[in-house]
């Protein structure tokens, strides 16, 4: 093994750290690396779960005995699966969706990485608007307000404001556009949905607080 990998190896955790193991928790890891409960993949040799091991890399799943979200992601990556990106989220707001993208889009609402908390048919949710509001980041639930603006060139403006306090006041507001209106009437609806208390939903016109042009959520 060369010299720098040595490096990062001992640098995360060592072999004296293996040994250390009690015999029960070195066979959990193991029995995970045969399950693919460890890191995504199936039918690990003990060489290759301590190779894991010593990597640094996260034992979550295997101490809990179920699948973590961060294996679920190793096996949708392992697959070829991608999460929308800035660029394909962009082409999403801006309503100039590409082939590449919309498949890309379609593969990603099919696999484990879609957020549960998003609708899974594209009739009840377009694929756009869905890559728009997972770029948020977190679900309504976590969501204090949702306000839409209207604007001239037939987009509108999401703005989000996230609930909880920090250091410095509330958190940032959250800004994503959505392509016209259908799009917006499509996640009011969605929201409307949810059914959260405290999130007023106004889907159509418009209403106060606010300039005329802006709905509050």
């Amino acid at each position: 093994m060369p010299a720098g990998q040595r490096a990062r190896t001992s640098a995360n955790r060592t072999q004296a750290q293996w040994e250390s193991l009690s015999d029960a928790q070195r066979l959990r890891y193991v029995r995970a690396g045969r399950t693919g409960t460890l890191n995504g993949r199936k039918g690990l040799t003990e060489a290759q779960v301590k190779r894991y091991y010593l990597s640094g890399k996260s034992l979550t799943a295997a101490r809990r005995g179920t699948k973590s979200k961060e294996v679920t992601a190793q096996r949708a990556r392992a697959s070829g699966i991608k999460t929308p990106g800035k660029a394909q989220t962009l082409q999403a707001q801006q309503g100039t969706i590409d082939d590449a993208t919309a498949q890309l889009i379609k593969d990603w609402r099919k696999s484990n990485l879609y957020p549960s908390w998003l609708p899974q048919s594209s009739e009840l949710m377009g694929d756009d608007v869905a890559a728009i509001l997972a770029s948020i980041g977190s679900p309504p639930e976590r969501w204090e307000s949702v306000r839409f603006i209207f604007e001239s060139d037939g987009s509108v403006t999401m703005v989000v404001q996230r609930k909880g306090r920090n250091q410095y006041g509330k958190p940032r507001p959250i800004v994503v556009r959505l392509p016209d209106r259908d799009a917006a009437a499509e996640t009011g609806k969605f929201l409307a949905a949810t059914n959260y208390p405290g999130m007023k939903v106004t889907t159509e016109g418009y209403a106060s607080p606010g300039r005329q042009g802006q709905v509050a959520a």
